[in-house]
């Protein structure tokens, strides 16, 4: 038997997860209940899409948006529809399971769609991806500690933000 993904996005793990997550990127508060709700929120959605994502970032982190300003690292400007499409088709292999967690993760840090809260939106659709997954995906949750340096998603947001 599968995971209850709407119990399980109940669950009072779901706020060490928040908590965690946004540890990382460097917010050592405890969690919001708006944050908690919105992670929730996603982790339940059955069907991930673009305006669920959004809507996520907007309760995690107050007036981000999708990017439409020349990069920071580039001169190149990025369209809000092109980063619309890119953050599609990351969220439709999400759907189709046609791509790890971790490579999703990647690729969606890589993207940077939003103006802000790209690591724990990217974080928590990792997570998304990982509650509906297989028994092994599964086990992984239970013995999952993103602190750890040696966790992949841990070590990328750490070189990431060095590169910063």
């Amino acid at each position: 038997m599968g995971l209850d993904i709407h119990v399980a996005a109940l669950g009072d793990w779901v706020r060490d997860f928040t908590r965690v997550n946004n540890h990382m990127a460097g917010i050592m508060r405890e969690p919001t209940a708006a944050e908690v709700g919105a992670h929730r929120g996603l982790l339940a959605v059955n069907s991930l899409r673009v305006e669920n994502v959004e809507l996520f970032v907007h309760h995690i982190s107050p007036g981000t948006s999708l990017r439409d300003a020349c990069d920071a690292e580039s001169s190149t400007k990025t369209d809000r529809a092109d980063l619309r499409a890119d953050l599609s088709i990351i969220l439709t292999a999400a759907r189709m399971r046609s791509a790890p967690p971790d490579r999703l993760y990647r690729l969606f840090r890589m993207v940077r769609p939003f103006t802000d809260a790209n690591g724990r939106c990217g974080r928590a659709l990792w997570m998304w991806q990982l509650m509906r997954g297989t028994r092994q995906d599964l086990a992984e949750i239970a013995e999952l500690d993103l602190l750890d340096t040696r966790h992949p998603l841990n070590a990328d947001a750490v070189a990431l933000s060095a590169m910063m």
